[in-house]
């Protein structure tokens, strides 16, 4: 009920630490998460959320300065996030993870390249 279609999660330290089951990652996908923003992450979570297609973006700064409210937009091609007036910048992810994230997982993206 909270969570609608292309919403940003907004996270702190070490988001996805516990269960390395992909389940968590496969609920927010399920949910209509956009995107994640988080001050850092567990690897294992990291590796599951981009294999469900989810994008998760380490950028502390970026927390530290989300007001409820503010308007947030991810730029993932281009490295960059705003929240509200400000601009936040982040390296661009490597163009194989930037296929799984637009292909909408690891499993598609082998589906529609199966000589991969």
């Amino acid at each position: 009920e909270l969570v609608e279609n292309g919403d940003i999660v907004i996270c702190g330290e070490n988001f996805g630490c516990g269960s390395s089951r992909e389940h968590p990652s496969v609920g927010l996908v399920h949910a209509g998460v956009k995107s994640v923003i988080v001050k850092s992450v567990s690897r294992i979570f990291y590796r599951s959320a981009i294999n469900q297609g989810l994008p998760i973006i380490v950028l502390p700064d970026a927390v530290t300065a989300y007001r409820p409210g503010d308007i947030v937009r991810v730029f993932l091609r281009e490295g960059r996030v705003t929240i509200g007036e400000r601009t936040f910048l982040f390296n661009a992810l490597p163009q194989q993870l930037m296929e799984i994230l637009t292909n909408g997982g690891l499993v598609k993206t082998l589906a529609n390249n199966p000589e991969q």
